[in-house]
């Protein structure tokens, strides 16, 4: 049993590690960490990665997710002035996508079930296969349809290489 605290400790201090968090940060996540696996609660539990951040006190997690995700976090300005809870919520449901050059992002005809945040390169709007908008780095797309839950109007494509969906 120690030998599996112990074990489930040094993923801690990996991620500590490896997203180089602050030592206030960082002592406040080992002894969040120290007191569960004192107790029993643990033991419910299988760790991964990400699954760290699912069992910390939501204050913390906030804290630590703000503070790992705080370069993606600068290139959307979407998320300027929000609330620290909705950013953290939000950010931990990201999924990067990279596409390539001319590459569809999003078809025409196809259900809207996700929205995009433009973190690298460009992206064209093209409706009956002309050219109607451009997005750059820090635009966000795809929302209205999501909101309507309706099927896309438009199709969206890659300008340049590089176009990473969030």
């Amino acid at each position: 049993e120690s030998n599996r605290i112990r074990e489930r400790m040094l993923k801690v201090s990996g991620f500590l590690r490896e997203n180089r968090l602050p030592d206030n940060l960082a002592r406040q996540m080992t002894a969040f960490y120290t007191h569960f696996y004192s107790s029993n609660t643990w033991k419910m539990c299988s760790f991964d990665g990400s699954e760290l951040l699912q069992v910390m006190p939501p204050a913390l997690r906030c804290e630590v997710i703000l503070y790992v995700e705080r370069d993606l976090i600068a290139k959307i300005p979407f998320l300027e002035n929000k609330c620290v809870a909705f950013i953290a919520d939000l950010v931990v449901m990201l999924q990067p996508c990279s596409v390539s050059a001319g590459e569809y992002i999003i078809r025409e005809g196809t259900v809207a079930n996700e929205m995009f945040f433009l973190t690298k390169g460009r992206a064209v709007v093209l409706a009956k296969g002309s050219k109607v908008h451009a997005f750059n780095e820090g635009s966000y797309f795809g929302e209205v349809g999501c909101i309507r839950g309706a099927v896309r109007t438009a199709s969206c494509a890659d300008l340049d290489r590089g176009v990473e969906r969030r």
